[in-house]
């Protein structure tokens, strides 16, 4: 989680993966991970990146589909022109 906090988040998620396995019902691995995917699309979105944006988002979404961040950044990245095609 360190990295995560520190935006290594490539870095990052192969640890939080490895979480999972071990416990995959843990409510703090899973809000951290979904968290960390949600911000790293941010990123990508902020960096034009919106199709690399919206994946995150939507593994966010299916690690936690509680997480309210990553469903309003989705909703986000799917309004903009950019990632219509526009």
């Amino acid at each position: 989680m360190v990295l995560a906090v520190r935006q290594r988040f490539t870095e990052a998620f192969p640890h939080y993966e490895a979480a999972l396995r071990l416990a995959p019902q843990e409510s703090e691995v899973l809000l951290s991970y979904s968290n960390a995917l949600s911000n790293y699309g941010a990123q990508m979105g902020q960096s034009g990146r919106h199709q690399d944006a919206i994946r995150y988002f939507e593994r966010a979404l299916e690690i936690l589909p509680g997480n309210d961040s990553a469903k309003k950044n989705l909703e986000y990245e799917r309004s903009r022109p950019a990632a219509r095609g526009n």
